[in-house]
């Protein structure tokens, strides 16, 4: 039997993805496990055990074309026997009916639901990693706590030493930056956090980021009186798991690093603006506190946005350094 698992959204969906690759193979592990994914999130799943097989579309760029994705269901065809689709995208939906696979199982909200030969429904009460998980009850899989995991052969030592990182002294993750502007707490606030934070513990702070992410690293840490350790832009996905993963605790917005965080086990201080935990996107596991404030206008969106839809962006403004600092020594 030949699976196809198909994820091609971004990096916090791809973590959260990881558990059913793992319960696959505990049902059967005889079966070819394969994923498809997109390139800024191929290292999630490269170095996971039980896929056999890790597929790349580059849908933002080489493949982004519909004549692209004619290609992939060609190339596709005859060589699997379900789909898994956790992506509820019309995209996902019908490239698996193009690679003529027999057995489509994705989520009832899918936009391309009209595609799939099994609908699972989407519990907006469970966290995401376990609704993932339900999707394998069309296989007769049911039950089991989800396996949120990336394996990363980075050396944090190697990469510690590179980047000037003292192994003395405990390390205190910052990710200020997120996808969406609305998810964003104000630069200030990490300033003031990060500056508490050293004085207390005597700690160094990373401060953690993608290229894109570098406007709103460089402002917190611009903002800063103390000084932190600015990795923004020099780390890929695999490196930037392992230094998360010696993490003593990880502040960060709600983001992709905030999974990766989870999922290496790290103490997760998660603050949460235009979303809520009620989503089911709140870092997974126990070691965890989502910060936020109670407001009739929360959530106003899956995603978040570019600017705030009623223009006065309180749910982040109104958010204070001392109600993030609270989390953290609740944590540590």
């Amino acid at each position: 039997m030949n699976i196809l698992i198909i994820q091609t959204a971004f990096l916090g969906d791809a973590v959260l993805t990881t558990p059913i690759p793992s319960a696959l193979k505990k049902a059967f592990p005889s079966c070819k496990v394969s994923l498809l994914c997109t390139p800024e999130t191929r290292d999630v799943f490269t170095e996971n055990k039980d896929l056999d097989e890790v597929l790349v579309m580059d849908k933002k760029g080489k493949d982004r074309s519909f004549a692209s994705l004619w290609r992939w269901g060609k190339d596709l065809r005859g060589r699997y026997d379900i789909a898994v689709i956790p992506h509820r995208s019309f995209r996902s939906a019908f490239l698996a009916v193009l690679a003529g696979i027999p057995k489509r199982v994705g989520f009832a909200n899918s936009q391309g639901r009209m595609f799939l030969t099994d609908l699972v429904d989407f519990d907006w009460k469970m966290h995401d990693a376990e609704r993932n998980l339900r999707l394998l009850e069309a296989l007769g899989i049911r039950g089991g706590v989800p396996a949120v995991l990336v394996n990363s052969s980075a050396d944090w030592k190697v990469l510690a030493s590179a980047h000037g990182l003292k192994e003395n002294v405990p390390w205190v993750g910052m990710n200020p930056g997120s996808v969406w502007a609305t998810k964003r707490w104000l630069p200030e606030g990490f300033a003031a956090v990060a500056d508490a934070l050293i004085r207390e513990m005597k700690c160094q702070v990373i401060l953690f980021g993608s290229e894109k992410d570098r406007p709103s690293v460089e402002a917190a840490a611009s903002l800063m009186k103390e000084t932190p350790v600015n990795l923004c832009g020099k780390t890929d996905l695999k490196s930037l798991a392992a230094l998360i993963a010696r993490c003593e605790i990880f502040i960060t917005n709600d983001s992709g690093p905030m999974h990766l965080a989870s999922a290496a086990g790290v103490p997760v201080a998660a603050i949460f603006g235009p979303t809520t935990r009620e989503l089911g996107f709140f870092p997974y596991g126990p070691k965890s506190k989502v910060v936020e404030l109670d407001m009739s206008c929360r959530p106003c969106s899956l995603h978040g946005g570019p600017v705030c839809p009623l223009g006065h962006f309180k749910c982040m403004k109104d958010l204070t350094p001392e109600m993030v600092l609270a989390a953290c020594r609740g944590l540590l």
